[in-house]
């Protein structure tokens, strides 16, 4: 499992991080490796297929749609993409997010996946079967 974050400190600790670390850093099978940069600074030198996306970083449109455009090529054929505050349906979120924003184009303008998963606002797509 490779994790890609800045993890920005406030009052030198990342609750992210601490929080992430205790969910899977004691994981019996496999291996975390924690990536203390931005997404796209990482993403143009990355070769590795990807099972699971999950797309939660900076969630204005510009930001979330470059994440797609760099990381969404790797995805395996069966892998899927997870966007997190992407559904307007959970009572905190509205069309103003751009992760809400870049989701709803998705669903509707991209023939090549679709969503086969929803809680909250989690959005999560497979590559349509044909």
């Amino acid at each position: 499992m490779h994790l890609i974050d800045t993890y920005p400190r406030v009052l030198g600790a990342n609750m992210s991080s601490i929080i992430a670390r205790r969910l899977v850093g004691d994981l019996d099978r496999g291996d975390v490796n924690w990536i203390r940069a931005r997404s796209d600074e990482v993403s143009p030198s990355w070769t590795e297929s990807i099972d699971l996306l999950f797309v939660d970083g900076d969630h204005a449109y510009d930001a979330v749609k470059r994440d797609w455009k760099e990381w969404s090529p790797h995805v395996s054929d069966d892998g899927y993409v997870a966007f997190h505050d992407a559904l307007v349906d959970a009572p905190w979120m509205n069309e103003d997010f751009g992760s809400a924003r870049f989701v709803h184009e998705l669903r509707h303008e991209n023939e090549a996946w679709e969503i086969v998963d929803r809680a909250d606002s989690l959005a999560v797509f497979a590559r349509r079967r044909t």
